[in-house]
């Protein structure tokens, strides 16, 4: 555990329950977490597992989603500053679009694939703001 140990030493100096102290603190944290590894909290055998899992090719889209375990959750850390937990999701889960308003939100994912899509909210109020909308699109 001294990886998430170093995590929460660096999450612990840098985010505030306002937010971030700087850019440089969110990089920083984001520089911890990209060296966290599926053993580092305990799920090297989860990784195995998925690694040689096939999802069988007689069963539609349908079929898996209502085979397939639930999404759980491990908590590690949370305070009214920043939290830290794992979500492990499995293969073919769908979660819903949803949001995390005032928040700065950091993800790893330590095995397998994700197709994640994320957008930017944008100011209705302010006329010809439309544009300034983004869509963000990441194949991991």
């Amino acid at each position: 555990m001294a990886a998430i140990q170093k995590l929460y030493e660096v999450c612990k100096v840098s985010l505030f329950e306002k937010g971030p102290s700087s850019p440089e603190a969110v990089e920083n944290a984001r520089t911890v977490l990209d060296m966290i590894t599926p053993s580092d909290v305990g799920l090297e055998c989860e990784a195995q597992a998925v690694r040689v899992w096939r999802r069988p090719r007689a069963l539609n889209r349908k079929t898996v989603l209502h085979s397939s375990p639930a999404i759980r959750y491990r908590h590690i850390y949370e305070c009214k500053s920043f939290s830290i937990g794992i979500y492990c999701i499995p293969a073919s889960s769908i979660i819903p679009l949803h949001n995390h308003p005032g928040m700065t939100v950091l993800s790893k994912l330590l095995y397998g694939k994700v197709h994640v899509r994320a957008y930017d909210w944008i100011d209705i109020d302010e006329p010809g703001n439309l544009s300034k909308g983004r869509s963000y699109l990441d194949h991991s």
